[in-house]
């Protein structure tokens, strides 16, 4: 029987070693009704009733060998690996698996693992004791045949390659996903659904798990007899790559470069795929979007409150391994500002002025002569400082002024008065008439003693 045992090789269960166990391990169950079984072993014919196999903690087993009466003398054996892999199948499967509940089951789990120990043909029906062959429970055993078959069969995708950065749903023609777990995406309705976040490769594993019990499968060895205690298959692990595929989209923003106050953040537009949001840019900091192959819509967000909205949608379609450009205008709410500067007299001269920040930065400076000069400035509030000027004049007051609505033209108008003519002070008035008296006095002084 040993002999049997070592003919074939396990592909991917690891344990060969089998615990000793104790006497008492097993025990022999009921009998079922009707179900009789012929075995040729080596020659030998035997005619058995099949009856329920349980260990201590009730849970069925399945002989391997034709059994007998005698259950003493453990010792430790090994069993082939191949075959333990088919058999751990059959266990797994059979009785008790989803609605494989009936007694029948445990028949055509205990027949199908002798028929692949003793060979097909040397297992059979029959219809008593030293009876004649029946066919019986053959769609039984064609469902449990099947489920073991299809034990490795793993998913196919009749697909190598993914779009990048878009949901992809990719069908599995062998209708196997529902057992699996992925490692990316979700799998429903059959499919796996992914969107590959990776410009390069992108991988996926599946995992079939098993759950039916909580422990690995084991034989335990008597003398020549042997017993199945069923439990779960080791994990099947499956890889998939795809090449993902992609393009660039080239953006050229058309940056309006007008002083604004609440332009900092600049506009937020999106990237659209029949509606549903992709991806999301902002025109102060980016130049190029990895995309995937497919056609996008690009529409505005959000933008700061010193923009002009954006009613466009942009209308693009990306290609693999090409670039596409977009040009896009940056457009400010603005004003114009004609600052009228002249001085009183009409005398000539150059003056600056600075426009300056509420919380005073300064934003630009520029000169003037008597005459305007033109200046344009975005959303915000402002401080026209007029910074220096011809000594003969003055400097004009500050002057605040706002920004809001788009379009419109402001004037203001500076004007500078001359300086004050330099005034003598009183002391020195009151100095030069008493010495006017002096010397007036002094005359008539001097007029008078020469007369006498």
């Amino acid at each position: 029987m040993r002999k049997k045992l070592g003919i074939l090789f396990l592909l991917s269960l690891s344990f060969v070693t089998i615990k000793v166990k104790a006497l008492e391990t097993f025990r022999k169950g009921d009998e079922i009704r009707g179900a009789y079984v012929r075995v040729n072993d080596n020659g030998i014919k035997k005619d058995l009733k099949i009856s329920f196999y349980y260990n201590t903690d009730n849970e069925v087993v399945y002989p391997l060998q034709v059994y007998s009466d005698n259950l003493e003398n453990y010792e430790e054996t090994t069993i082939d690996r191949q075959l333990l892999t088919k058999l751990v199948d059959l266990a797994y499967y059979g009785y008790g698996y989803e609605k494989n509940i009936a007694q029948k089951w445990y028949v055509v789990t205990q027949v199908l693992i002798w028929q692949t120990i003793y060979g097909e043909e040397n297992v059979m029906f029959i219809d008593g004791y030293d009876g004649n062959k029946v066919s019986k429970y053959e769609e039984e055993m064609q469902r449990l045949s099947d489920l073991v078959e299809y034990h490795y069969l793993k998913p196919y995708f009749n697909k190598d390659t993914l779009n990048y950065n878009l949901e992809e749903v990719l069908e599995d023609e062998n209708g196997l996903l529902e057992e699996f777990l992925t490692d990316k995406g979700t799998i429903k309705n059959k499919a796996l659904i992914i969107t590959p976040n990776t410009i390069d490769e992108w991988d996926i594993n599946l995992s079939k798990v098993a759950n039916k019990y909580k422990h690995i499968p084991l034989v335990y060895g008597l003398n020549d007899e042997k017993f199945l205690v069923p439990g779960n298959y080791e994990t099947l692990a499956y890889n998939y790559q795809f090449k993902v595929l992609k393009g660039t989209l080239k953006l050229n923003i058309l940056k309006d470069d007008t002083i604004c106050m609440a332009c900092d953040e600049g506009v937020l537009y999106g990237i659209y795929k029949d509606d549903k949001l992709i991806q999301e840019f902002n025109t102060n900091s980016i130049e190029e979007i990895i995309l995937g192959p497919s056609k996008y819509q690009i529409k505005e967000i959000k933008r700061d409150t010193g923009f002009i909205k954006d009613e466009n949608s942009y209308e693009i379609e990306i290609k693999a391994n090409e670039e596409t450009g977009l040009e896009i205008q940056e457009n400010k709410i603005k004003n114009v500002i004609n600052i009228q500067k002249y001085n009183k007299k009409v005398v000539d001269n150059v003056s600056v002025f600075g426009i300056y920040s509420e919380n005073g930065e300064l934003l630009k400076e520029f000169k003037v002569d008597n005459g305007n000069y033109i200046l344009t400035l975005g959303y915000g509030n402002y401080i026209l400082k007029h910074q220096s000027n011809d000594s003969k004049y003055d400097l004009a007051a500050d002057l605040l002024f706002k920004v809001r609505t788009n379009g419109l033209e402001q004037t203001k108008n500076i004007v500078s008065d001359l300086a004050p003519n330099v005034q003598v002070p009183d002391t020195m008035k009151l100095s030069n008439l008493f010495n006017a008296m002096v010397f007036i006095i002094g005359g008539f002084c001097l007029k008078i003693g020469k007369k006498y």
